[in-house]
């Protein structure tokens, strides 16, 4: 009434009691020579609800854990929540007017990536589910997922953008340990000298490594998928394996003929064990392949060989005894024939595994025995006849010959040379005596003729 305009909000009551929010203004107002109030009511409940949206979202924007971003039509940044403070360690006032982009992507974000939400804001379009590493303030990476969505009005004029963005450093940085772990595990199962199959429940392929491609001469693009049954297994394999796929607790230790892809046959150790995770339910088999053929062969080769060599000794007429080296180079009788027996007079089979020195004590020279391990290491023979003199005459006589039988291995062969060497020394001195004679009668004819 004094004439100072009121404007306020209240609230009004409708004709069935239902009460609503209202902006009053009230003026003065003069006609002629009456005063009247003017009151202008205007119903605000959308308003107001919408203001009260608006707090509540304001609210649950600055609570959420995650960053939320409001850009005008041009990508910069109008307000931010407490979040983005918190994580890129930008203050609100540092940030408004600045483009998200500019502030916050670095050296190692992803020029496609960020190409991609460049122009998608320039054409005023949205995105979802796009990760992405920013900068802190500091220098500090992180891995976000982003969703941007257009605001329009009711002309459908683009006003703003609303971006939400996930902190998902900890994830992310979870899967790409999570790569570098199977990275780290592929290279070592390629590299393996050794085959690695992985087979599924099923029984069929699902890794394959180097290694077994040139075991059975199927390549991994071939072997993958394919059924065991169809492959390189035969039937009594496969059934060992499925027994695995029922007790995951068991493995298996086998040695099998495979067939390879050409259709040669290959002797193969398999070492196969469940895969299980981390309820303990069976998941697969992984088997580990060592190709063995060549390997058997050899020892085979070699058992025939040793058979043969020990053939060879137990029939030879001459004396042969067999030492090995140990770890203290000392000569250890490891076989020796009957033949030596009856050169030495010995039951040799109760030597065995004694030293040459406990063997044979005083029978055998220092200089002898150094001559059999150098024979045994090197492999260079050797030779020599002892000759046993008494009273002036042979009493025994031996040959010696030593030769490298085997690694850190010697032979020694002997031959009693007694009867041989005492006939060669009575015709040596028949000789000496006929000598003598022919020199008397030849004295005797010239002195005769004279």
């Amino acid at each position: 009434m004094e004439g100072f305009p009121q404007f306020f909000e209240w609230q009004h009551k409708k004709q069935n009691e239902e009460l609503f929010d209202a902006e009053v203004s009230l003026n003065r107002l003069i006609i002629g020579d009456e005063v009247f109030i003017q009151a202008i009511v205007r119903d605000i409940t959308v308003r107001k609800k919408a203001e009260a949206d608006n707090i509540r979202l304001a609210m649950v924007a600055n609570t959420t854990n995650n960053i939320v971003i409001i850009a005008n039509a041009a990508g910069e940044i109008e307000w931010v929540n407490n979040a983005f403070t918190t994580i890129t360690e930008y203050s609100f006032d540092e940030v408004i007017g600045k483009k998200p982009g500019h502030l916050l992507q670095g050296p190692d974000t992803n020029p496609t990536i960020k190409n991609y939400i460049a122009e998608q804001i320039s054409e005023g379009k949205g995105f979802k589910d796009v990760e992405i590493i920013n900068y802190t303030k500091s220098g500090k990476p992180y891995w976000i997922s982003i969703e941007v969505q257009p605001i329009h009005d009711s002309n459908n004029v683009l006003r703003e953008f609303i971006a939400i963005e996930s902190d998902i450093s900890e994830r992310k940085m979870t899967q790409l340990a999570l790569m570098k772990s199977e990275m780290r595990f592929r290279n070592l199962v390629q590299q393996s000298p050794a085959a690695v199959i992985e087979w599924d429940t099923k029984l069929e392929v699902v890794e394959w490594n180097e290694a077994a491609e040139s075991i059975f001469g199927y390549t991994r693009d071939e072997a993958i998928g394919r059924r065991a049954s169809g492959l390189i297994l035969p039937k009594d394999q496969i059934a060992t394996i499925i027994k695995l796929l029922v007790n995951p607790q068991g493995r298996n230790l086998n040695t099998y003929s495979n067939i390879t892809k050409n259709g040669t046959t290959v002797l193969c150790k398999w070492y196969d064990r469940p895969l299980t995770d981390d309820s303990g339910n069976t998941m697969g088999i992984v088997s580990m392949v060592e190709d063995i053929t060549d390997k058997v062969g050899a020892e085979n080769e070699l058992k025939e060989s040793e058979l043969k060599f020990r053939q060879i000794i137990q029939s030879c007429p001459l004396g042969t005894s067999v030492y090995e080296l140990d770890s203290n180079e000392k000569l250890i009788l490891v076989d020796a024939n009957p033949a030596a027996d009856s050169l030495s007079g010995l039951d040799t089979t109760k030597l065995i595994g004694k030293s040459v020195e406990e063997a044979f004590p005083n029978r055998i020279a220092p200089k002898t025995v150094e001559r059999f391990i150098l024979a045994a290491k090197d492999g260079a023979p050797w030779y020599e006849e002892n000759t046993i003199y008494k009273d002036n005459k042979i009493a025994a006589a031996f040959q010696i010959y030593a030769f490298q039988a085997g690694h850190n291995r010697v032979a020694v062969m002997a031959n009693n040379v007694t009867e041989r060497r005492q006939s060669e020394e009575a015709i040596a001195q028949k000789n000496d005596e006929l000598m003598k004679a022919n020199t008397e009668l030849d004295r005797f004819v010239y002195s005769a003729s004279h």
